[in-house]
């Protein structure tokens, strides 16, 4: 039930996970040096600057901005639907045109 140094197997496993995200969490770097909240979040991979960019925003021009993104999301996922639609149907005649051709005589 328990692994070394009496922890438990979760125990033992959450260390692993910490370990991973722990250069994350620390607020100092490798040479002991202060780091930003946000320089750990560019270096978790956050895109800062959108962010930054998005907080000039006023309330109204953020969900203007959602709004217009969600529009693309949509007209997106309805071309990509007629596309496939397209393609299903165009397969559907070719094998129609293949099962109605005339036999060939050799």
């Amino acid at each position: 039930m328990s692994g070394e140094g009496g922890l438990t197997a979760m125990d033992e496993l959450e260390e692993r996970r910490l370990a991973i995200i722990r250069p994350y969490l620390l607020p100092v770097d490798e040479h002991g040096n202060p780091r930003s909240a946000i320089e750990a979040a560019r270096q978790f991979g956050v895109d800062i600057e959108q962010l930054e960019r998005f907080r000039q925003l006023t309330p109204t021009q953020r969900l203007q901005h959602l709004e217009a993104m969600m529009e693309f999301v949509v007209t997106a996922r309805a071309s990509l639907e007629r596309q496939k639609g397209q393609e299903k149907r165009a397969k559907e005649q070719a094998r129609l045109r293949q099962n109605t051709a005339p036999a060939r005589r050799a």
